[in-house]
C-alpha cells in the first residue's frame, strides 16, 4: 500500500525502501528540523513496526540513533526518526575491505555502548550487523535499525543475519545479550580480516566450528575468542561487560590513544566515501535511513508509542504537534576535527529553519564545536576537547555572554585540574612522569529556537587523574534571547525549592532511574536548594532541557546513596510528567 503522508512536514526525497517501508527525508514545516520518516507500507509488518518503536521507547543512548515518534491511525503507521549523516559500515567494508586494528575496536566500542544502553533498559537487538551501524566523518558510529530487537528472555524464533547469529539463535533459545556480543565479535572480526568468521554450513560452523582467529592481529585475539564463544555463559554477560575488555586490550595492544587513531581513520574513509559529510547539503547518499537491508536511523526513548499520550497525532487525516522534539544530533555534520551545527534562515541551502518569536527579524544560529589541544605548565598537564561556539547572534553582547556561559563547563574543569595538582604538590607529581590530561566530548544537545543546550562528558588520562572519580557530566542549558544560563531557580517553582518540593521531585527522578539509585533508598532527606551547588568538583543535581524533557545528572553520593556506589546518573523526565513542579516561564521556552 502506499502510506499517505504525515501533514506538518514536507518531504524532499526518498532515502530507501524495503519489502515492509520506505523511507523519506523530511522537514518539519514549524521547526525546520529535518528528520527521516519511516512509513509501513504492508500492514501485515505492523506487529514488527510496532515493536520496533516499543523497543525503542525503553533506550535512550548518544550511540543510538533517535526515535522522536510513532504514530498510527489504525490503517496507517509511521516512524519519526532521527535523521543520521553518516554512511552503513557495510558500505564502508565493501570500499576499503578490512579496517586498521585501531578503526575497527573504535567502531565496535561505540556499537557496544550502543548495546549496552538497550542491555540496561532489557533489549536485545538481535540483529547487530554491519548495515545497521552508521558511521560519520568524526568516526563515531550510531546504532540503528532494532526492528526485531526484543526485550531480554523473550523471542525463541530463528531470526536474525546468519553470517551473524550466535548458537543459541540457531537453535532457536532465547536471545540474551550475550547474543548481541556475539554479533558484534564477528561484525568486528570481519573488520579485521575482511572476510566472515564461517562461510558454509553456517548452522554448523556457528554452533561447533572452532574460532578461526590465526587471522586477527595478535593484541585482539583474546577478545575474539570471548566474543565468539560457543557457549553464551563463556561470553561477556553483556555489552557494558564486553566494552571494558575491549578497552583494556586496545590500550595495552594499540597505546592509549588508539581511540583517536580509529576516529581518524574511520573519519578519512567516510569523508571519502561521502564528500557532502563536509556541507550541510542533504544528498540523499550523505544520510541514512534503514529498511531492512537499507541502513536507516531509529532510536531512543522520548516519544509515544502507539499513540498513547503523545507529543503529536497520526497519519492521513491527524496532524503531527508542533512540539515534535529538536534533536540538534539530526542536523550534525562531522568534520575530522570540527562538528559544525547549522540553524539558519533564509536562502536556498537546505537547513533547519528557526525562529524566535521575542525578535522581528529571524536569527540565524550557528553552532560549531572547535576542537581544541592545550598544554600547560606549573603545574604540568594537558587538556582536549570541544568547545561550543555560537555565532549569528545579532547582538554581540548576547553573543559573548552565550558563548561565556558554554565555555564554563570546559574552563572550570581546567581549573579543578589545577586545583588537584597543585594542591598536591611538586614533590609528589615529580614522581609521575606522565602528563595528566583532562578530556571533555561535547555534544549539543538541544538548539533552538529559543534555547540551546549542551552536554559535556569529562574524563582523563593518566595514572594521577585516570580514576574514575575524574568522569562526570556537565550539562548546560542557556536562553538564546537574554544569553543567561539557566539555573534550577529559574526551572523549579519556588514550592518545588522547598523541603517537601525538593522531595517530591527528587523522588520521581529516583523512580525514573531502571535500579532506583541501587535500590534501597538512602537519600538524607531534608534536601536543600544546596543540592545544585558544588559538590567538590560537580554539582550533586544538574538540570538541562532536552527534546525528550528535563534532563537531571545526578551525583548520587552527594545525596546520600555513597553505600552503594551508585555515581552519576542521567535522567530524562518528559516535561508533562513533572509540569507541576516546573516555572510557566520555563515551560514557554520549550
Amino acid at each position: 500500500m502506499d502510506a499517505p503522508k504525515l501533514t506538518g512536514f514536507t518531504e524532499l526525497e526518498a532515502l530507501g525502501e524495503g519489502a515492509f517501508g520506505k523511507v523519506v527525508l523530511a522537514r518539519h514545516d514549524v521547526t525546520g528540523q529535518f528528520v527521516a520518516i519511516k512509513y509501513l507500507t504492508r500492514m501485515d509488518g505492523l506487529a514488527d513496526f510496532r515493536r520496533e518503536a516499543e523497543t525503542l521507547r525503553h533506550v535512550d543512548n548518544p550511540h543510538i540513533a533517535r526515535l522522536y515518534e510513532f504514530v498510527e491511525d489504525g490503517t496507517n503507521a509511521a516512524i519519526i526518526m532521527e535523521l543520521v549523516r553518516g554512511i552503513s559500515l557495510q558500505r564502508l567494508l565493501a570500499e576499503q575491505g578490512t579496517l586498521a586494528p585501531e578503526a575497527a575496536l573504535a567502531v565496535l566500542k561505540g556499537s557496544l555502548l550502543g548495546l549496552a544502553g538497550a542491555h540496561a533498559a532489557g533489549v536485545v537487538h538481535r540483529d547487530y550487523k554491519p548495515g545497521n551501524v552508521l558511521v560519520g566523518a568524526d568516526g563515531q558510529s550510531k546504532l540503528v535499525d532494532f526492528g526485531i530487537a526484543v526485550l531480554t528472555g523473550q523471542g525463541g524464533d530463528l531470526i536474525g543475519t546468519p553470517a551473524y547469529m550466535a548458537p543459541e539463535q540457531w537453535r532457536g533459545d532465547r536471545a540474551t545479550p550475550s547474543t548481541d556480543v556475539y554479533a558484534a565479535t564477528c561484525v568486528f572480526f570481519r573488520c579485521v580480516t575482511g572476510r566472515h568468521p564461517y562461510t558454509e554450513d553456517l548452522r554448523e560452523a556457528h554452533q561447533r566450528a572452532p574460532i578461526p582467529v590465526a587471522d586477527v592481529p595478535e593484541p585482539v585475539r583474546g577478545l575474539v575468542v570471548r566474543g565468539m564463544a560457543k557457549e553464551a555463559l563463556l561470553r561477556p554477560a553483556d555489552a557494558a561487560k564486553f566494552a571494558a575488555e575491549l578497552e583494556k586490550a586496545a590500550k595495552a595492544g594499540y597505546g592509549r590513544d588508539w581511540e583517536a587513531k580509529g576516529w581518524r581513520a574511520l573519519g578519512a574513509g567516510a569523508a571519502a566515501l561521502v564528500p557532502s559529510l563536509l556541507t550541510l547539503g542533504v544528498a540523499g547518499s550523505a544520510l541514512a535511513p534503514a529498511i531492512g537491508g537499507v541502513t536507516a536511523g531509529a532510536g531512543v526513548a522520548g516519544g509515544s508509542v502507539g499513540g498513547i499520550g503523545g507529543v503529536g497525532g497520526g497519519v492521513g487525516g491527524l496532524t503531527i504537534g508542533a512540539k515534535i522534539a529538536i534533536g540538534v544530533g539530526a542536523l550534525v555534520t562531522a568534520a575530522v576535527a570540527t562538528v559544525v551545527v547549522v540553524l539558519s534562515t533564509g536562502g536556498e541551502d537546505k537547513e533547519a529553519q528557526l525562529s524566535t518569536t521575542q525578535t522581528s527579524t529571524p536569527l540565524a544560529l550557528n553552532v560549531s564545536l572547535q576542537e581544541r589541544s592545550e598544554q600547560f605548565t606549573d603545574p604540568k598537564f594537558a587538556f582536549r576537547g570541544q568547545y561550543p561556539v555560537v555565532t549569528g547572534i545579532a547582538d554581540p553582547a548576547v553573543a559573548k555572554k552565550i558563548n561565556d556561559a558554554l565555555a564554563a563547563p570546559l574552563e572550570g574543569r581546567k581549573q579543578e585540574v589545577r586545583d588537584v595538582l597543585n594542591g598536591l604538590g611538586p614533590d609528589f607529581l615529580s614522581g609521575y612522569p606522565e602528563t595528566p590530561t583532562t578530556i571533555t566530548k561535547t555534544e549539543v544537545v538541544q538548539g533552538g529556537p529559543k534555547l540551546i543546550t549542551v552536554r559535556y562528558e569529562h574524563s582523563a588520562e593518566g595514572q594521577i587523574l585516570g580514576h574514575a572519580s575524574w568522569r562526570s557530566a556537565d550539562m548546560v542549558t542557556v536562553d538564546l534571547t537574554t544569553g543567561r544560563q539557566l539555573n534550577a531557580q529559574d526551572i523549579l517553582k519556588p514550592s518545588t525549592m522547598t523541603a517537601d518540593g525538593l522531595r517530591a521531585l527528587i523522588t520521581k527522578v529516583r523512580a525514573a532511574d531502571s535500579n532506583q539509585f541501587c535500590g534501597e533508598d538512602l537519600i538524607r532527606y531534608p534536601l536543600t536548594p544546596d543540592i545544585f551547588a558544588r559538590y567538590g568538583h560537580r554539582e550533586a543535581v544538574k538540570m538541562a532541557a532536552s527534546p525528550g524533557g528535563l534532563t537531571f545528572v545526578v551525583f548520587t553520593p552527594a545525596i546520600g546513596t555513597y553505600a552503594e556506589a551508585c555515581g552519576e546518573k542521567t535522567i530524562v523526565l518528559p516535561y508533562e510528567k513533572i509540569k507541576e513542579f516546573l516555572r510557566p516561564e520555563f515551560l514557554a521556552l520549550i
